[in-house]
């Protein structure tokens, strides 16, 4: 059963919607105040730990004497064909796909007259709020609007600790007018947390953003659907701040981690109540899920994901743990879970004739199967992609050929993103169109379980950047790729060329 956005005010009734409702309602149990953000409860069996031998796409971190030089932000490897020209993807995976384009960069006139713009309109808002406090004192309802203007004025003049304290003040007046918890105040605290990111006072910006979610807790009922923004913000607030290796609070490593989980699951079954599975946020988030799970297994074996948990000093569904063993979390488990669901929608809806639901049902089982390979479950894993291959090639041997032929790194699950969020998740605080782009062409084989070898470089852009090219061939090593089909049956192939970008 599904739901339009029609019909999300109406009374949830059936006993399975209000199952989802308390669970939810669970998940979200507070703590202490509005500092702590959410408790660290968490309902997740989990059979056996992860394997420790994991290989993946993403870097890692190494040591300053591994790592000479500036850092260097490494893409997904493209195929190239016999005239180093990039393979156009498959047609499941240009439907998914993001581009991003380079802007130019602003000349010096440019620049001053940007600037000249800037400090006249900056003028013009002091102004403008001068004139507010004339006519309706310092605590003026439309004061904090325009405050939050001049913030913007500010900080885009290159001025961010005036925008804070633009930001600040008009955060004040908006509690002064609607209330100490009132939602009107949650776009100036956005705008608090993205400043002081570009200051990179993280301590300060952390906790504006888990105010700014600890006020909508307290706004809307937790069943609410308009909570479903703020557990998506800071859900990706955690996973941020854990990538760049932020430490924002005297907690154990991976809770952000934990908690990140905690916000997307609660955030896909409020979309599942209020506006049925086909919102496309509901797969999203699943996605976000896996994603966070395999990040959880990645960087803690199974005791250190429990001394996180046991750290927080909270139990199942939020009450406070009494000296009982914490509910174990593996990664694997809860990973492996929010991939089948995905795989679990796209049967419900794909129909025999339709090509474009049977791609993505296709791709949906590759990346359940990906999820066993990454870690070592080879016999699972390979008796899924058969069973893919069998199930395409029934219908279009052609498009089976297609989809097995691609280089795909791992994992997959994560999505295609645009070279401008993988700089963001790598933690550079650079925009895309600030940072030199560069490319190296590789040469590499790749085994029937989709380990590479023989990588070499054969051709980069530019030519001497000795530091960035070592970086690239280091990292495609490191890589694991979905294994290689013709006929049904897994191959290797040899002398594969890819194109791999990086940015520095």
């Amino acid at each position: 059963m599904t739901f339009s956005a029609d019909s999300k005010a109406n009374t949830v009734t059936t006993a399975w919607q209000k199952s989802i409702l308390y669970l939810v309602v669970l998940l979200l149990q507070l703590g202490s105040g509005p500092d702590s953000g959410m408790a660290w409860a968490q309902d997740l069996e989990s059979g056996e730990t992860a394997a420790e031998d994991i290989t993946t796409g993403e870097q890692t971190s190494e040591t300053a004497d591994d790592q000479p030089g500036p850092p260097v932000y490494i893409g997904r490897p493209q195929l190239l064909n016999e005239f180093g020209e990039v393979v156009p993807g498959t047609r499941l995976q240009g439907e998914e796909s993001h581009t991003s384009e380079m802007r130019p960069a602003l000349t010096l006139e440019e620049l001053d007259e940007v600037k000249q713009l800037n400090a006249e309109a900056i003028q013009l808002q002091e102004e403008r709020i001068q004139e507010i406090e004339q006519e309706g004192g310092t605590w003026a309802a439309g004061l904090s609007e325009e405050l939050m203007r001049l913030g913007q004025l500010l900080r885009s003049s290159g001025n961010p600790e005036g925008a804070v304290e633009a930001y600040t003040r008009a955060a004040h007046i908006s509690r002064v007018n609607f209330g100490l918890n009132s939602a009107e105040q949650v776009p100036v605290l956005e705008e608090l947390v993205d400043t002081y990111v570009e200051l990179e006072q993280w301590q300060e910006a952390d906790r504006q953003q888990r105010h700014a979610f600890y006020i909508q807790t307290r706004a809307y009922d937790r069943t609410d659907p308009r909570i479903i923004p703020a557990l998506e913000s800071l859900a990706m607030w955690n996973v941020m701040t854990f990538n760049r290796g932020i430490v924002v609070a005297e907690t154990h490593p991976l809770l952000p981690l934990l908690e990140a989980y905690r916000l997307y699951f609660a955030a896909s079954q409020l979309v599942n109540v209020h506006f049925g599975l086909n919102d496309p946020r509901y797969i999203n988030y699943l996605r976000n899920m896996a994603g966070t799970a395999f990040r959880l297994a990645l960087y803690g074996s199974g005791g250190e994901i429990d001394r996180a948990v046991s750290s927080a000093g909270v139990g199942f569904a939020g009450t406070q743990a009494t000296g009982r063993r914490a509910t174990r979390v593996s990664g694997f488990d809860e990973g492996e879970e929010a991939l089948r669901q995905i795989v679990d929608y796209y049967e419900q809806v794909a129909g025999d004739d339709d090509e474009a639901g049977m791609l993505r049902l296709a791709n949906a089982r590759l990346e359940l199967a990906d999820w066993h390979l990454l870690f070592n479950r080879r016999q699972n894993a390979f008796r899924i992609y058969e069973e893919v291959w069998q199930q395409l090639s029934a219908q279009d041997v052609d498009l089976a050929h297609e989809v097995f032929a691609q280089i795909v790194p791992l994992p997959a699950f994560t999505g295609d993103q645009a070279p401008g969020e993988e700089l963001a998740d790598s933690g550079v605080s650079s925009t895309l169109s600030e940072l030199d782009q560069g490319y190296v062409d590789i040469q590499l084989n790749i085994n029937q379980y989709g380990r590479p070898s023989g990588v070499r470089g054969v051709a980069s852009k530019p030519e001497n950047h000795q530091e960035a090219i070592d970086q690239v061939i280091r990292s495609t090593r490191d890589l694991l790729f979905r294994p290689q089909f013709k006929d049904g049956e897994e191959v290797s192939r040899e002398q594969i060329l890819v194109r791999v970008p990086y940015w520095y």
